[in-house]
């Protein structure tokens, strides 16, 4: 008896909009955390080993930041807006069970998920960007490149 209503509990959650977004939204919080970590503990104060990390200082990654996490987030409401519209259009056409098929379909839960993560990953790596008077300068190479990283798939 237990065992069925975790597995419908189970479903109820998974077949949610926000199940999957929100996972991914703690995958990137993790991700962010281990990157920053990486560059604190083992890139501080070196300059990068190969070509492929940022190696920009810490004004250009604000600015890299600031402008991929302002152009995510807009891109997610402009894309999400225009399907909402375009889903409460055709449910009026097509019934109520359009909304429940867009709601559940993984795709779109990836692409939110994708892009709010992004959003939140750029958001915690530029809060540790440190670069000014009285204070030691620090540039997460490997969290800014792994933004880049996440805006090229974003792109995808």
């Amino acid at each position: 008896m237990m065992r069925i209503r975790l597995r419908r509990f189970w479903d109820n959650l998974n077949s949610g909009f926000w199940f999957f977004p929100a996972a991914l939204l703690a995958a990137s919080a993790l991700l962010a955390a281990l990157t920053l970590w990486l560059d604190e503990n083992y890139f501080e104060g070196r300059q990068p080993s190969f070509d492929l990390l940022w190696a920009g200082h810490a004004d250009g990654a604000r600015e890299l930041l600031a402008t991929v996490a302002a152009s995510i987030i807009t891109v997610a409401g402009v894309v999400f807006s225009i399907l909402i519209v375009a889903l409460a259009l055709a449910s009026q056409q097509f019934g109520p069970r359009l909304l429940r098929n867009f709601t559940r379909d993984r795709g779109n839960q990836l692409s939110l998920g994708v892009f709010v993560g992004t959003f939140l990953y750029c958001l915690l790596v530029l809060r540790t960007v440190r670069h000014g008077p009285g204070e030691t300068a620090f540039v997460p190479n490997l969290s800014v490149t792994t933004a880049i990283v996440l805006t090229t798939t974003s792109l995808g």
